[in-house]
């Protein structure tokens, strides 16, 4: 597991504690916020890989 890695699990895990815990955010709001952390974590890994090929 390299730094970006790291980085991600925290703020997905980060994201994630606040969409259970945080009454002042809503359910689709956190999915949202989490859905986009995907996504982006998802769109950098596949353009750092295909620029490796």
């Amino acid at each position: 597991m390299n730094a970006f890695n790291l980085v991600v699990r925290v703020a997905l895990g980060s994201t994630l504690a606040t969409i259970f815990l945080n009454k002042q955010v809503s359910l689709a709001e956190g999915l949202t916020a989490y859905a986009l952390l995907i996504g982006l974590y998802s769109s950098l890994a596949f353009s750092s890989f295909s620029h490796i090929q």
